[in-house]
């Protein structure tokens, strides 16, 4: 009996444990300021995408659910992103983290690079 109320315990603490982490939509977005259309290479575990970005638009380049018990930040989530059509100073600073800007909206968390043609 005691094995019994061990386990079913042991139960209602792992479903207490897992319901508790929140889900979050964690977005990066490419926002293309410039009058030339640039490419985005993406690179994320094995997951590789080019994405054409016209002038004076914006692109969702990177999106997944993160689950955690606090809300993400754009350095929580590694990507590597490549700029193609820029210079090789737009090159790096996309690879920076800290030039994505982060804001929020309920559960979504977005980082948003922009692109001014430098």
């Amino acid at each position: 009996m005691k094995n019994l109320i061990k386990i079913t315990l042991g139960i209602v603490l792992a479903v207490l444990v897992v319901s508790c982490g929140k889900n979050y939509t964690y977005e990066k977005v490419v926002v293309n300021n410039s009058d030339e259309t640039i490419i985005v290479k993406t690179k994320y575990e094995g997951y590789k995408e080019e994405i054409v970005i016209a002038p004076r638009e914006s692109k969702v380049v990177f999106v997944c659910t993160y689950q955690s018990y606090k809300k993400p930040t754009c350095d929580d989530v590694e990507n590597k992103f490549e700029l193609i059509g820029g210079s090789q100073d737009a090159n790096s600073r996309i690879s920076n983290k800290g030039n994505w800007n982060s804001s929020e909206n309920g559960k979504t968390v977005r980082c948003t690079y922009e692109y001014n043609g430098e």
